[in-house]
């Protein structure tokens, strides 16, 4: 690495400039991807494909794709497998495409194992491919794709990136389209800035780590709430919201005689099928409480309450539906099904950092919250799937309801109508 500017050719300082007043603020990677491209290209490199390869701590994602190009043009292929979702950000002259992998063979697929970044990622510093302009044969297919869309040479490099957690050795490359391929100067300046490029990626990729874990960890409110400076305990809010609260029925008599690996791929397979209803109708989940889920749908405004409550309604009925085609794989696999319980209540709740100073949770609590737990407590007697309170019942359409009687709850005075779903 250059140590201090005085190594570096006017333009390499101009873009390093840029890269320490305006990269560091960029809006996101991808953002800071397409500045730094830019401000080559103004400087004459001349690019006309860049991508960035990188590793982050995530427990869904093992990889990230960013793929830069001038807007309208074509992209080479990147293989789809492993892939958990894709989302492309539009500029005024260009675009940048972030492709999502998940665990469990992305570095072994084969778009990565044909790569340079696979030379890249085995040790190799830089890679560089210049493309004559008659037919040739090209030691990796992406090689092929660029010569084919224009492309006149490829440079590729290892970019060592330090985080506060980890060192992530990512790897990043440029594609020229001008005539002659990159001149001397060309390599140098990518060379010098790539490497104060690291640095600036390494900062964001720290935010990006903290965000992404906070949100798996915590939610996406919760997360968010941390990061803005909700970290104290007493931080409390007082929250409206429709409330779930879920839990299997006879699962600890079920998982006594099974392996624990097993029992924790049902379990994950349960909460997995609950989760993505429960996100998909805006609500957060704040914990799995052994094979429990405790879950809010926050409420803004008071306008808002029949249209929340309506999709905690429909989140609870998606839940069943998923649990029964969960269990028809089970089935098919002789395992036994899964049965489960969900209460949903309205109501306040104190939202926010509650526990020991050594130990803080993000968490909901009240009297709202007690009496959901209780109501789930007697799906199993009335042998419902999804019981709803009076409360939650005033909020929506009652004709989609069927009142099951008045019960008393432990610890609630006051004895509580309750409600079931009609099928």
């Amino acid at each position: 690495m250059a140590e201090d500017q005085s190594d570096l050719a006017p333009d390499g300082t101009a873009i390093l400039h840029w890269l320490s007043q305006k990269g560091m603020k960029a809006s996101g990677i991808s953002h800071l991807i397409n500045g730094f491209v830019e401000q080559l290209n103004l400087h004459g490199v001349g690019l006309f494909r860049c991508a960035v390869l990188m590793k982050t701590l995530h427990p869904q994602i093992e990889m990230i794709y960013y793929s830069w190009k001038p807007t309208d043009a074509e992209v080479p292929h990147v293989e789809s497998y492993f892939e958990l979702g894709r989302t492309t950000y539009q500029f005024e002259k260009s675009a940048v495409e972030k492709i999502i992998f998940q665990h469990g063979g992305a570095r072994n697929s084969d778009g990565f194992q044909q790569s340079p970044f696979k030379e890249l990622d085995d040790g190799a510093q830089w890679i560089r491919r210049p493309f004559n302009h008659t037919p040739q044969r090209f030691d990796y297919p992406i090689l092929q794709e660029l010569f084919a869309l224009g492309g006149t040479d490829y440079f590729a490099a290892s970019l060592n990136t330090q985080t506060d957690r980890c060192d992530l050795s990512n790897q990043m490359s440029w594609c020229t389209n001008k005539p002659g391929g990159f001149t001397d100067r060309d390599i140098t300046l990518l060379k010098q800035t790539s490497e104060y490029f690291a640095m600036c990626l390494a900062m964001h990729l720290n935010r990006y780590i903290t965000e992404t874990l906070l949100t798996v960890y915590l939610g996406e409110h919760s997360g968010k709430n941390v990061l803005n400076g909700k970290i104290q305990r007493g931080d409390v809010e007082v929250l409206e919201a429709a409330i779930w609260f879920s839990d299997l029925r006879g699962f600890t008599s079920m998982s006594q005689n099974v392996d624990s690996e097993i029992l924790v791929a049902w379990l994950n397979a349960y909460f997995e099928a609950v989760s993505q209803v429960i996100l998909q109708n805006q609500g957060e989940i704040l914990k799995f409480i052994g094979d429990a889920v405790l879950a809010i749908f926050p409420i803004q405004s008071p306008s808002q309450r029949a249209s929340v409550c309506a999709g905690a309604l429909q989140a609870a009925r998606a839940a069943s539906e998923a649990l029964d085609t969960l269990n028809q794989l089970r089935a098919d696999e002789r395992l036994p099904p899964l049965e489960h319980g969900i209460a949903l209540h309205e109501g306040e709740v104190q939202y926010g950092n509650i526990g020991a100073l050594q130990r803080l949770d993000f968490t909901v609590i009240g009297q709202a919250v007690n009496l959901t737990s209780r109501l789930e407590g007697l799906c199993a007697n009335l042998h419902q799937q999804i019981v709803v309170s009076e409360r939650f019942a005033s909020r929506i359409d009652k004709t989609r309801l069927k009142l099951l009687g008045e019960f008393e709850l432990k610890g609630v005075a006051a004895t509580q109508k309750v409600y079931s779903v009609r099928s």
